[in-house]
């Protein structure tokens, strides 16, 4: 077990002499290691293992307790039964997680662990398993709670839902995001070809042609993005066999690694965020990693290399690694958006060019969906 404990990154604490001296009260063969963890394999007595349990609970350097019990024969249900139930009373009682793991065959196992909602688990690896997955919980709930807004100023409110569903307009799309510190690829919305001529002069050639509407979201499929555009004879062409009303005029930027962030609000977990290799194949790989927001930045880099798209970003085939750094730092800031502004139903970032180590990132697309509040 003490392995399973250091590979999850927990450490042992140090009983006191006073969970020592009850121990000792009860040893019969006194082959029992006055140590951590504390093998009570010649005690066979239900009570004192629950006056045990409790004893360590009360220890101020104990923040959880890992349990395991030997079911030995039918008669042992009953004691059994009321063992699991004391341990999940003295659990809620200290407020500290108790794991329980029974060593029974699988009828008995199966059938003990439906008497109770108490949970139960196979083996010591499953049970600190169960209580690391228990203290990321804790530790995503804390830092929930110490989340602060941004300072008043930086960030402007997305602003009052309508009633019904609707999607951001892009450039208010872009503009959220920036206002949080993510980098966005420079743009204008026109409404003409000389607004979006004068607009690629100011931004720089080469740029991309867009339809700025947010009723169509999928603006590949209806012919509404011209990219690379050069020059400006090319930018016209664009323009005109866009035919529609209003344009949105981005620079071009230089070759990355597409990646995509999204995010909802979701009915059982409340906000969540996703993160997966972007591009117009991700609904086919769906090769996604979700956490709860908001996350930070340990919990960013496990989100990461939770894809199988890590291997990519991390450099593959001389390609040079890319710039996780800013990555993990978009992750965090979009979940922040997510937390901060609960009327974002839904947000999707595809695609988000991540570059060369140390060379940054930048957001290229985003659709955004508010709620009627």
């Amino acid at each position: 077990m003490a392995d399973a404990v250091y590979r999850h990154g927990f450490t042992l604490a140090g009983f006191s002499e006073r969970v020592f001296a009850h121990v000792r009260k009860e040893i019969r063969a006194g082959v029992i290691r006055m140590t951590n963890p504390l093998d009570l394999g010649d005690v066979f007595d239900i009570r004192f293992y629950e006056e045990i349990i409790e004893r360590v609970l009360q220890e101020p350097d104990v923040d959880g307790v890992v349990f395991g019990h030997t079911y030995t024969h039918d008669a042992a249900i009953p004691p059994t039964q009321g063992l699991i139930r004391a341990t999940g009373r003295l659990s809620q009682q200290y407020g500290k997680p108790v794991v329980f793991f029974l060593v029974a065959g699988r009828e008995h196992f199966f059938a003990l662990r439906e008497t109770d909602d108490f949970p139960i688990f196979a083996d010591p690896e499953q049970a600190v398993q169960a209580l690391a997955v228990s203290r990321r919980h804790h530790d995503r709930q804390s830092l929930r709670t110490a989340t602060q807004p941004l300072p008043s100023g930086r960030v402007k409110p997305v602003g009052k839902a309508p009633l019904t569903p609707s999607f951001m307009s892009p450039e208010a799309s872009f503009h959220l995001l920036r206002s949080h510190g993510l980098p966005v690829a420079d743009f204008s919305v026109i409404t003409s070809l000389r607004e979006a001529c004068d607009a690629a002069e100011q931004i720089g050639y080469p740029v991309a042609l867009k339809i700025a509407s947010p009723e169509i979201l999928h603006k590949t499929e209806v012919r509404g993005v011209h990219l690379n555009l050069k020059n400006r004879p090319a930018l016209t062409a664009a323009f005109r066999a866009m035919n529609t009303g209003r344009v949105l005029v981005q620079k071009m930027s230089a070759p990355g690694r597409e990646v995509m962030i999204g995010g909802r609000q979701d009915r059982e977990f409340g906000p969540v965020i996703l993160f997966g290799l972007g591009g117009i194949f991700v609904e086919v790989i769906r090769d996604v990693a979700m956490r709860i927001c908001p996350i930070d930045h340990e919990e960013a880099v496990r989100m990461i290399e939770d894809t199988k798209g890590f291997r990519i970003l991390q450099g593959f085939r001389k390609q040079p690694p890319a710039d996780l750094k800013a990555l993990n730092t978009c992750l965090v800031k979009v979940s922040r958006i997510l937390v901060e502004h609960p009327e974002v139903q839904n947000l999707d970032i595809n695609p988000m060019l991540i570059f060369d180590e140390g060379q940054g990132c930048i957001v290229v697309d985003v659709k955004i969906q508010i709620d009627g509040i």
